[in-house]
């Protein structure tokens, strides 16, 4: 059976622009969220690591990234990551890659003394574990 071509590169949508609207995988480990002109890696930290990362251990974890040739990654905030996180507008497992399928992805706000806030990246729903969490808490980078 022949093997089809690589198409060349051009400006035409891919087939992730089409499905996906506003997402466009970038083939670099990156996804360009075009409304919001935010960039995401396309792995969260469990599927990079294999084991999930505390909060402070977040925050460590994307000053360290260089993924796509970048080195201005940080953590997101909750409201980025609602517009990512549960879309039915797009089967998000075809664009983002999870580690853990019930991965809770860390933002960048605190809550309280204890705790920080969470998104669950299946739900969109919020959560506020302790810091020192690690069960399936994980991270997925955000830059402009």
């Amino acid at each position: 059976t022949p093997t089809p071509a690589t198409p060349p590169a051009s400006t035409s949508p891919t087939p992730m622009e089409k499905t996906h609207g506003r997402l466009i995988d970038n083939g670099d480990g990156t996804v360009t969220h075009e409304k919001a002109g935010l960039m995401w890696a396309r792995k969260d930290s469990y599927a990079e690591e294999e084991e999930c990362i505390t909060w402070e251990g977040a925050g460590e974890y994307v000053e360290k990234m260089k993924t796509g040739g970048h080195d201005d990654w940080r953590l997101p905030t909750v409201e980025e990551l609602g517009s990512i996180a549960a879309k039915s507008a797009w089967n998000w497992s075809a664009v983002f890659v999870n580690g853990d399928s019930r991965a809770v992805h860390w933002s960048s706000e605190e809550a309280g003394s204890c705790c920080a806030r969470a998104v669950l990246f299946t739900s969109g729903i919020v959560t506020g574990p302790s810091r020192g969490a690690c069960s399936t808490e994980s991270v997925r980078a955000v830059r402009p």
